[in-house]
């Protein structure tokens, strides 16, 4: 294991000891890099990224891509954050300017993408090997946020860009944070709209979607679009859209096998996954229940135009009216793969009924065997 000294040595482009005791030359931060380095042509230097908004299903689809023999997706390791934090730590040691502050972009240079690329991979590498796999793929906040740097980092990056319907993720956020909202990214919203946090999920949704978005229309070749709801309704479909994304092989019934045992627990995720057994789309819908009328206006109007953009049904006066609709999807529209056929319309009632302000959260009695992912 290479020891923390190594790893800063990579960074700043010190030499570090080799096992015989002799230096072993580090990728420097200034002028181009050696042309031959060892490593740069292994298959980890090809990672993927999933970006997405918590409680958008990313721990189901981190399970399906970990699932596959060639690629090995931890919990959430905060890379692109640590990638972020690198850089500008770099420019304070060596008073380069990259950003203000941190809620900036960080800009680098090559020779400087390089010395980080060589920082995680002293990472990144151990683990591939530890679990025999080929491809690192890593699930992350923030990954749209960075993914500029992420690509100067990885320049054969690419991006899985998850989504789901804004009102659905506002019913499992609450329910996830049923005493208030706090951690999954969405503790700043919660102190800009106090005692609401139906507008402060919006909030947090309207930006991660128009950040990755942006991502995805200046990086289309990079970029790869799923929706929750067509990974939860038609799971092989979606997943074999994604392995030929990727370019692994087709992993036929990995919707089903990746609920084994070995996923790895350490680490952030949906707790409720641990007693799943198969994927459901169960959850999908369950926003009908959310009060639209607690979210301004004009952050109706921003949630409108991105749900446009993505296929979802618009956000009206009547949401909430009448019996739920069995899908939130608009036919055709905002699609990574071709859907599958659709069935009849249905209606269900809803799993459950979000609390009015000052109610405990009411929940069906259920055995935990019988929560479904998602």
């Amino acid at each position: 294991m290479q020891q923390p000294i190594q790893v800063l040595g990579a960074l700043l482009g010190g030499p570090e000891r080799s096992g015989a005791g002799q230096p072993t030359a580090l990728l420097p931060f200034s002028g181009p890099p050696p042309a031959e380095h060892p490593g740069e042509d292994r298959e980890w230097l090809d990672p993927v990224f999933v970006s997405f908004a918590a409680r958008s299903g990313s721990t189901l689809t981190r399970f399906l891509l970990d699932a596959h023999p060639d690629l090995a997706c931890p919990p959430e390791t905060n890379l692109p954050d640590l990638c972020a934090r690198l850089a500008r730590m770099r420019s304070l040691l060596t008073a380069t300017p990259t950003a203000a502050s941190l809620d900036e972009p960080v800009e680098v240079q090559g020779s400087v993408a390089a010395g980080i690329r060589r920082t995680v991979g002293m990472m990144i590498e151990p683990y591939l090997a530890k679990r025999g796999k080929q491809r690192y793929c890593d699930k992350s906040l923030h990954v749209a946020k960075h993914g500029e740097l992420l690509l100067r980092v990885f320049p054969r990056a690419r991006f899985m860009c998850l989504y789901r319907h804004p009102m659905d993720v506002i019913a499992s956020g609450i329910e996830a944070c049923p005493w208030g909202l706090k951690d999954f990214g969405f503790d700043p919203y919660a102190a800009g709209s106090p005692g609401n946090s139906v507008l402060a999920i919006a909030r947090y949704w309207a930006d991660y979607t128009a950040t990755a978005l942006a991502l995805e229309e200046k990086y289309p070749e990079r970029c790869h679009r799923v929706r929750y709801e067509d990974l939860v309704t038609d799971p092989e479909t979606t997943a074999s859209g994604i392995f030929e994304f990727i370019g692994v092989p087709q992993a036929p019934g990995i919707s089903a096998s990746c609920f084994a045992p070995d996923r790895e627990r350490l680490g952030r995720g949906d707790f409720k996954i641990w007693n799943t057994s198969k994927i459901s789309a169960d959850s999908v819908g369950r926003g009908w229940s959310v009060p639209a009328f607690q979210i301004d206006p004009t952050v109706t109007a921003r949630l409108n135009e991105l749900s446009d953009r993505l296929g979802y049904a618009r956000i009206e006066r009547s949401w909430g009216a009448g019996p739920a609709p069995g899908d939130l999807r608009v036919p055709g529209g905002g699609q990574a793969a071709k859907p599958p056929a659709a069935g009849p319309a249905a209606t269900r009632p809803m799993p459950f009924a979000l609390p009015l302000p000052g109610e405990h959260p009411r929940r069906q009695n259920r055995c935990p065997g019988q929560d479904r992912a998602g």
